[in-house]
């Protein structure tokens, strides 16, 4: 039984035999350290990051030669080889600046006219039915149009200030007189028109 419990605990201790705790600093070239560093064995998980004093600690089981990387914003990488063999290894890292060049920025302006072709704004059936808020008729698409307004209760349309009875409303090239409907004036109403019979 003793052996048992012998063997069991060599064969607990021996992985513990077997990783090797990396130690460092990660400072820039003026001595200053480095916080918030990455550091970390290339091609394996095993890592940390510096602390507020830049320095670090962290136990791999890996094992052999490997490449320790140490990674920050507005520094160049820095890599060292190591002989991970169970014992204790200590790194002294000294970050370099790396200097980025932006490309420049090419500002160019141009014109624009304002035409027939321009101003206008051509819904098509599938457009009026989909408009959020237009609730799948003429007159209310129109309304959710940039720069128009609904006319107080009756529901018609001013373009950039104005009357309702200013704004003129083609349907297939010909003008509709009253696209509203037929209800007297300051009462609600929906056009007359049906999106897909147009």
């Amino acid at each position: 039984m003793k052996t048992l419990i012998t063997l069991l605990l060599l064969a607990i201790a021996f992985p513990a035999l077997s990783q090797t705790r990396i130690t460092g600093k990660v400072t820039d070239a003026s001595g200053e350290p480095i916080p918030g560093a990455n550091v970390l064995i290339k091609d394996s998980y095993d890592g940390t990051s510096s602390g507020l004093d830049g320095s670090f600690s962290f136990v791999t089981e890996e094992q052999g030669l490997h490449t320790i990387l140490i990674t920050f914003v507005g520094y160049k990488q820095f890599e060292q080889a190591v002989e991970l063999a169970g014992k204790d290894v200590t790194i002294a890292a000294i970050l370099k600046e790396e200097i980025n060049q932006l490309d420049g920025v090419v500002i160019s302006a141009g014109s624009f006219t304002a035409g027939e072709e321009k101003r206008r704004t051509i819904l098509k059936p599938v457009d009026i039915a989909m408009t959020a808020g237009g609730t799948a008729d003429i007159a209310g698409a129109l309304n959710t149009l940039p720069g128009t307004q609904k006319v107080g209760e009756s529901g018609r349309l001013f373009v950039r200030g104005g009357d309702g009875s200013e704004a003129r409303t083609f349907i297939d090239g010909m003008v509709v007189l009253d696209a509203y409907g037929t209800a007297a004036p300051n009462t609600p109403s929906r056009g007359r028109f049906f999106s897909f019979y147009v």
